[in-house]
């Protein structure tokens, strides 16, 4: 059945493949709406990427510290709240439309 309704292989697209694209991204070519700075957006997401990961985990490691030497009221809820919200999974959580 899903053959009749398909158009043939060669009417899918009159192109044939080519990688042209990418070699405008990595040649750093004017384009219409000016050059194509691709190797700085990579260097500005491991930077980006790089200090938001450290600064992460400098609070999570003060926290977990905190949590694991000071004893204080709440603690153990805190405790069990943040253990069983990582137990559940994300799916779980999102309600069909």
């Amino acid at each position: 059945m899903a053959y009749t309704f398909l158009p043939p292989v060669a009417e899918w697209s009159s192109q044939t493949i080519n990688f042209s694209n990418l070699k405008k991204l990595f040649e750093k070519e004017e384009t219409l709406e000016g050059a194509i700075y691709f190797w700085q957006y990579i260097v500005n997401s491991f930077f980006l990427a790089s200090t938001s990961t450290v600064v992460t985990l400098f609070f999570s490691s003060l926290g977990g510290y905190a949590l694991a030497k000071y004893e204080f009221r709440g603690r153990s809820f805190l405790i069990l709240f943040m253990l069983g919200t990582m137990m559940i999974p994300a799916m779980l959580l999102l309600s069909p439309l």
